[in-house]
């Protein structure tokens, strides 16, 4: 009894350590602190402090170079929320990769460290042709640079050159591509969760890769409300009340994915306001969203500020594909993909066997849009050049290489320094909200980063991933967790549908 009364006492003392007495130690502003704070907690809170790698299991996750001295040629080629994301060249591998910084400084920086840790630990664990490839992470002046293979593109840049929608073909592919990632993730147990064409990445060859992994779930089911709205699914946005979600919600983000490639219709099947019967009670609101993402190749309620298409999204009908449009095997596996209650939803496993994606179709068929988006780039004026050069910037690198070579010269560089590299900003797409700092929307773009490991074994990939920045009355994405203890406590569907009314 003595024993656990004494622990009490030493449990209420360590209580008694403010966020004032944090706050110095975190300045490195001890003084007489360093006598009155229990040793047990200060021991503790150094391990923990952002940044810190006393912790072996910690300092495991990253490699102990200093990547200024590794990495040259460095080039913005996205950023958002979660901070920038860089073409640059590796010194010892000689390899294009992508570099996505991420500071832990400033407000949250407990929060933003761990987020840093979850997303270097998932992308350890992965190991698939289907999705990026993860080479390292370092850190440096209280930034993480996360490296992985460089890609040319995403599916979203693709149809933003060409300003138009995917052949049905096109799409069949790149489907496959994903479904055989998802069926890999949902296999360990693990939920992707922002599903969307920014964060479907090609390679030269015509791989298909699945990017970005900050908010994807390491357990399944899960409850988070995590994810881009305007691609998420009914059950997670009715997780935030209450219930579990599990891998099924990547099956219905492709879903949407599709209309995105395609063409985005609206869910009355109706292609003009025109054919609304006036005398309904449709919410014009919603015609004016969806017919305006059939013509912009966005997703359905993409018009809608995000809160607004959560609401609708619960509660309304699933968006369809036009039937003029497409052939009844495409809009059967849309149709597929979409249905409303998870358990008619089939799994990423079963939808590989789907004839959308099964029928014959030429093997080189990405190659080919790869290609002729290649040629499409060389032609756009100077402003749209600008933002897709990142699809030309391996082809660049390659030529500039072999005439080093034939001279005996080395590759001209700009140094590792970041202060002093060759910055190119362009203009990220708006896909989503908050993050997909993660997800995003159109503006600026540019290449996504990449990851590479400083070693001399890499083989030759490139990764672009891209980020889009949310408009600053629209935010497009949200990679932030949203549960009932949050600040901002979004519990209910009365919740959004007072929002919605609101702000729509």
């Amino acid at each position: 009894m003595q024993l656990r009364e004494s622990r009490t006492t030493l449990t209420i003392v360590e209580l008694l350590v403010t966020s004032s007495t944090l706050e110095a130690i975190k300045c490195g502003e001890l003084g007489p602190l360093e006598s009155s704070l229990p040793t047990t907690i200060f021991a503790i809170y150094m391990s923990q402090r952002p940044g810190s790698l006393k912790d072996p299991e910690i300092a495991e996750l990253f490699d102990k170079e200093d990547p200024e001295k590794i990495f040259e040629d460095l080039r913005e080629i996205g950023h958002g929320s979660f901070g920038a994301v860089y073409y640059a060249r590796c010194l010892i591998s000689k390899e294009i990769v992508a570099i996505k910084k991420m500071s832990y400084l400033g407000k949250q920086s407990t929060e933003k460290w761990q987020d840093i840790l979850k997303e270097i630990r998932f992308l350890r664990q992965l190991n698939h042709p289907n999705t990026i490839e993860y080479k390292g992470c370092f850190l440096r002046d209280h930034t993480a640079w996360l490296v992985m293979e460089y890609c040319l593109g995403s599916a979203s840049d693709i149809i933003e050159v060409h300003k138009r929608p995917l052949k049905e073909e096109e799409i069949a592919a790149i489907c496959e591509g994903v479904l055989h990632g998802l069926q890999y993730l949902h296999a360990l147990g693990r939920i992707h969760r922002d599903v969307k064409a920014g964060n479907i990445l090609l390679t030269e060859n015509g791989t298909v890769k699945l990017a970005d992994f900050g908010s994807a779930s390491t357990k399944c089911p899960a409850n988070s409300f995590v994810g881009t709205p305007y691609w998420m699914a009914p059950e997670v946005i009715l997780a935030m009340d209450e219930g579990q979600y599990d891998g099924k919600i990547d099956v219905w983000s492709l879903g949407i994915t599709c209309i995105e490639l395609g063409r985005a219709e609206n869910h009355f099947g109706l292609t003009t306001p025109s054919k609304i019967d006036r005398d309904s009670n449709t919410d014009l609101t919603i015609i004016r969203s969806l017919v305006f993402c059939k013509t912009e190749r966005k997703p359905p309620y993409f018009n809608m500020n995000a809160m607004s298409a959560l609401y609708h999204i619960a509660q309304n009908d699933t968006p369809v594909l036009n039937s003029s449009d497409w052939s009844d095997i495409f809009r059967h596996f849309v149709d597929s993909c979409l249905q409303k209650n998870p358990n008619e939803r089939p799994s990423s496993g079963k939808l590989l066997s789907h004839q959308m994606v099964t029928r014959l179709r030429s093997p080189h068929i990405l190659v080919d849009l790869i290609q002729r988006t290649k040629t499409a780039v060389r032609e756009l004026d100077n402003l749209n050049y600008r933002k897709m050069k990142k699809i030309l910037m391996v082809e660049k690198f390659e030529n500039e290489s072999a005439v080093g070579d034939a001279d005996d010269m080395p590759d001209e560089k700009t140094g590792g320094d970041s202060s002093k590299s060759n910055s190119i900003t362009s203009e990220l797409s708006i896909h989503s909200v908050g993050i997909s700092a993660s997800s995003q929307t159109s503006s600026t773009n540019s290449l996504p980063p990449s990851n590479d490991r400083a070693e001399a074994s890499y083989p030759p990939s490139v990764y672009i991933r891209k980020k889009e920045k949310p408009p600053p009355v629209h935010p497009t994405e949200i990679r932030t967790s949203i549960s009932p203890s949050s600040a901002v406590e979004l519990n209910t569907t009365s919740a959004l549908a007072n929002y919605a009314t609101e702000a729509g």
